[in-house]
């Protein structure tokens, strides 16, 4: 169990003279429960590794009238390769933890990367600095009952998280994660039909990389999303359209089968897109008008079930019989 201790706000208290030494009443002790937080990836493409080194959480009591005292726990700069925990898998920074009962407010402090030290990336061409956009990370809320226990996820898109310019090098923005109660969550498996891929790649030959490959891509919109409105990875959704709600790359296993996995959904109701264009979808740009980038399938409408205690895995098969087409840009 990690350490944690209490940050108090100031108080005023008054001063006596009476020099009185008569020990104050003991408070009685709080009622406890545990909580438990993970952190897990989505692929993205171009990097061997993605490290955030991580110093501690911070759970802040709230309160009906605004905020409480801090429980910090102590992560002793614990380094995690977030490509080492995709899909349905996660490295726990804190299981079972005791702390008092109460709302909180969650924040996951991350050294900044520079030089050699902090959080870093590797890709072809060595390791180098993360800059953390928001070193005190909101996380979400946090309700921890008495005598029960509460588990939750940071699920970290990369491909939408992760960005990167020549001048500025790598950096981590918020965008693109997702606070999961581990309750209400389950996992998506899908598989691709080979003549899906490729009928994209065909349709698509001139838009190829330069060595004629593609990179394949899943997209998860809200339920009723028409193919029409699904718009690419971006700051913000083009007019009419709508961000997908997760991105998965599509890749092709020994047995020569196209699969994906998207961890960590909310339960509910999806709509599923397909493209082999991946590669033209920029994170931090909008492929709008004019670009060549498109959604090329609706994949169809996806439930989400989370099971009886979270964590279900779901699947799923596009290819049959989807809508073909949302038109470049």
């Amino acid at each position: 169990m990690k350490k944690y201790s209490f940050i108090l706000l100031p108080l005023l208290a008054a001063c006596g003279g009476s020099g009185d030494s008569t020990p104050l009443n003991q408070p009685d002790p709080k009622p406890e429960g545990v909580v438990s937080i993970a952190i897990s990836d989505a692929p993205v493409d171009n990097v061997s590794s993605v490290v955030l080194q991580l110093s501690s959480i911070d759970l802040t009591l709230r309160y009906q009238g605004g905020y409480g005292e801090v429980v910090n726990i102590d992560l002793s700069d614990q380094e995690v390769d977030l490509l080492q925990y995709q899909g349905d898998a996660a490295a726990w920074l804190i299981e079972e933890q005791s702390i008092p009962a109460g709302e909180y407010m969650a924040h996951l402090n991350v050294v900044d990367g520079s030089g050699d030290i902090g959080s870093y990336v590797e890709d072809g061409n060595g390791k180098h600095p993360l800059d953390i956009i928001q070193p005190h990370l909101p996380l979400g809320a946090i309700t921890v009952l008495e005598g029960e226990a509460a588990s939750f996820t940071l699920d970290v898109e990369l491909r939408n998280a992760l960005l990167f310019d020549e001048v500025n090098g790598y950096s981590l923005d918020i965008r693109g994660m997702r606070w999961v109660d581990n309750r209400y969550m389950g996992h998506l498996n899908g598989l691709v039909d080979q003549a899906l891929i490729d009928a994209c790649e065909a349709d698509h030959a001139d838009l190829a990389r330069q060595d004629g490959s593609f990179t394949h891509v899943a997209y998860l919109y809200p339920t009723g999303s028409a193919i029409e409105a699904m718009d690419d990875m971006a700051l913000e959704a083009e007019a009419g359209k709508l961000l997908p709600t997760a991105t998965a790359p599509i890749l092709q296993m020994y047995n020569g089968d196209w699969r994906f996995q998207m961890g960590y959904l909310p339960e509910g109701e999806y709509q599923l897109g397909y493209t082999c264009l991946g590669h033209l979808d920029q994170p931090d740009t909008n492929e709008g008008i004019g670009s060549n980038f498109e959604i090329y399938d609706d994949g169809g409408a996806i439930t989400i079930i989370r099971g009886s205690n979270g964590g279900y895995n779901n699947n799923c098969q596009m290819g049959q019989g989807g809508r073909r087409g949302g038109g470049r840009g």
